[in-house]
């Protein structure tokens, strides 16, 4: 059985990656072109929030049920050298960027699911969330093939 802090700690990494996702979906809104993945991209960015308000209502009530003190929010280890990395990092294929980010995040809620000592209505709520996210990655994967499907025709009918 995992402790408290232990729970507690994948968490805050849970919501990490949370952040990461919604500072990822929020440059693409500002990026892309179409409307529609604008908004698309802006709910996501929309849903990690939400996801991140809810983790941290069940790591507060694990906290107050343990008597654990919690460490002040954005203390994470990486999050400064996580928003220099961010700063600096080349724009690069976004698809790829953001299957990378929804897998990160798909384990790190594997992590927190496996552990024996959150309540069952806690292991609930982080599996629908985590289903929520494995659809956002097919989401994302079906647009991308979509689009290399039309840069094709295109490609085909300007060549014709």
């Amino acid at each position: 059985m995992k402790t408290a802090t232990q729970v507690i700690t994948a968490l805050d990494d849970l919501i990490e990656h949370h952040n990461k996702r919604q500072d990822h979906y929020r440059k693409l809104v500002g990026k892309a072109e179409d409307e529609n993945l604008r908004a698309l991209f802006s709910r996501y960015a929309d849903l990690s929030h939400r996801f991140i308000e809810n983790i941290d209502t069940w790591r507060s009530a694990i906290a107050c049920a343990s008597l654990v003190t919690l460490p002040k929010k954005g203390a994470s280890k990486n999050s400064m050298w996580a928003q220099i990395k961010s700063v600096f990092k080349t724009q690069g294929d976004w698809v790829a960027q953001t299957k990378g980010i929804e897998k990160e995040t798909i384990d790190a809620y594997r992590k927190v699911t496996e552990m024996s000592s959150l309540p069952a209505a806690a292991v609930t709520d982080l599996n629908k969330q985590m289903r929520d996210v494995e659809k956002v990655m097919l989401r994302v994967e079906s647009i991308h093939e979509a689009n290399q499907v039309s840069s094709k025709r295109i490609k085909i009918q300007a060549g014709a």
